[in-house]
């Protein structure tokens, strides 16, 4: 509706292409907390990035696209270090790996309301 031109990196078309890095990143088996809390962040900063360039109006609200970002990516972060540390207690498995699909999932939630 703006006219304005989209960047290429926040296109839809190249949305699969940048969620294979940050899927690898998340996925890591041998992934620290700090790397988790990164990858995290980076998902959640590159949504919110996507979601901004991609709105249906010139108009944008500044005040809840920050809501949602802070609540997404505190939300994210909380699962995905507090689930990474679980995880490396518990022994790894299955838990190790459902804890990124998690945080990804109920940040999601969080980024749309």
């Amino acid at each position: 509706e703006t006219g304005e031109m989209v960047p290429a990196p926040f296109r839809f078309s190249f949305f699969a292409y940048a969620n294979l890095v940050i899927c690898a990143g998340l996925l890591r088996p041998d992934a620290s907390l700090a790397s988790a809390a990164f990858f995290q962040w980076l998902n959640q900063s590159y949504n919110a990035g996507v979601n901004w360039c991609n709105r249906s109006s010139g108009e944008g609200d500044i005040q809840s696209l920050a809501t949602a970002y802070v609540a997404a990516t505190g939300a994210a972060l909380a699962i995905g270090v507090g689930g990474t540390a679980l995880g490396k207690r518990a022994g790894g498995g299955i838990v190790r790996l459902t804890v990124p699909m998690l945080g990804v999932a109920l940040s999601a939630v969080l980024n749309l309301v």
